[in-house]
């Protein structure tokens, strides 16, 4: 198979403060448009809300920083953007082929090389339904590949989310989340055995990522109240990437991660 580099262009930046997504793209191309902020429709509450909990000793959550890009996959080709994280993050990978192509998509970077191909088409906490990945990873440098599994040429969406707040066992944070960019945050897990709760004032639902045994859990309303609830069981201690995020993608909202 020869390797030829799609033409790839940066479409929205939002805050981006530990990583750098940096487009490796064809000599030629047209630069990138100016960043603007991430879109999405206004929230419209579609059901009875929940009031938030006291925040208690929660401490405050910051919001993930947002990558988006648009390009092209040559036929037989790999388009790659390099990705460049400064600190510890949990960080969530989706793209999808708005003219129908199947994607497959890998990270690759020092002692990392994951890939997904379709196996999480209905996770919709992007402006998307996307394939994805959303390993923990280090400091250092990265890249992201992209490729069309027959060989065809197609175009792709790409988004990138990154979160550094980190709770750990027996700690609670406070979030707000906007349409479209969901929490992401980094559990360190120290027995395997922990419970993850969201709980929030809209509807919402939880991913959780677990590296060493490759499953991926999901949860919508195991907490009660609308509110996502998983229990993990005889899992290794290791580092959790978890998403959570509106119900209806087009709604936003506060929530508390707690973590028991």
């Amino acid at each position: 198979m020869r390797s030829a580099h799609g033409a790839v262009v940066r479409r929205a930046v939002g805050a981006l403060g530990v990583a750098a997504v940096t487009s490796l793209a064809l000599a030629g191309c047209i630069p990138p448009p100016p960043a603007i902020p991430p879109t999405g429709p206004t929230a419209v509450p579609s059901g009875p809300q929940q009031p938030l909990p006291s925040q208690g000793d929660a401490r405050p959550g910051s919001a993930p920083s947002v990558a988006q890009y648009e390009g092209r996959v040559e036929a037989d080709g790999t388009a790659t953007i390099e990705l460049r994280i400064s600190e510890r993050a949990a960080v969530v990978l989706g793209a999808t082929s708005p003219d129908g192509g199947d994607l497959r998509m890998r990270l690759v970077g020092d002692q990392v090389s994951e890939a997904d191909d379709d196996s999480i088409g209905e996770l919709d906490v992007f402006s998307f339904q996307l394939t994805a990945l959303d390993p923990a990873l280090d400091p250092g440098t990265y890249t992201v590949e992209l490729e069309e599994f027959a060989g065809d040429a197609t175009d792709f969406e790409l988004e990138i989310l990154t979160g550094t707040t980190v709770v750990a066992p027996g700690e609670t944070a406070a979030f707000a989340f906007e349409p479209g960019i969901p929490v992401v945050a980094l559990v360190p897990l120290a027995t395997g055995d922990e419970r993850i709760l969201a709980t929030s004032d809209v509807d919402t639902r939880m991913w959780a990522f677990v590296p060493g045994a490759d499953i991926r859990y999901d949860d919508d309303d195991s907490g009660g109240d609308l509110n996502p609830l998983i229990a993990l069981a005889g899992e290794q201690a290791q580092d959790v990437a978890v998403v959570v995020g509106a119900y209806f993608n087009d709604e936003a909202g506060d929530a508390l991660l707690s973590v028991e």
